[in-house]
């Protein structure tokens, strides 16, 4: 038998039914060897507190799940989730880091894949848990995963 995989997951999304969706979705599909241990940031300061405890833990997350459209933070840092992803790259190095969004105009997702070069990709007008599936399978496995062109 394989030996248990934890996989330590920060989804970060503003609507709680979406990531309600996501966790669902894969903890369905995740493999038998695989344990999720995931978190819930719904704004840019939570998200912030738990990627720095993680650090201070030396528990550091595996994977993150990134909307773009959030709130901003508190104290004007942070303005998006793209903003969050650049700060996770530099707080959480190892982490592969899946963005969703909205958005489908090719500029700004060029500037998204430009700046943060994710391991994954999905634009959620599209997206399905099949989809959602294969991406987090793909990302954790053999990245990278773009549901774009």
């Amino acid at each position: 038998m394989s030996k248990i995989e934890n996989i330590k997951i920060l989804m970060i999304d503003d609507h709680p039914i979406i990531i309600e969706g996501y966790q669902n979705t894969l903890q369905f599909t995740k493999r038998d060897y695989q344990q999720l241990n995931i978190d819930i940031a719904n704004n840019c300061d939570e998200a912030i507190e738990y990627m720095d405890a993680s650090v201070k833990r030396n528990e550091p997350y595996n994977l993150l799940f990134v909307d773009i459209s959030l709130p901003p933070s508190t104290d004007g840092r942070m303005n998006s989730g793209e903003d969050l992803a650049e700060y996770a790259r530099k707080v959480l190095p190892n982490a592969k880091i899946i963005i969703l969004t909205m958005f489908n105009e090719s500029f700004r997702i060029h500037n998204i894949i430009k700046n943060i070069d994710p391991e994954g990709f999905l634009i959620k007008s599209d997206l399905t848990s099949s989809e959602l599936a294969s991406a987090f399978q793909a990302v954790l496995n053999n990245p990278p995963f773009y549901s774009v062109q």
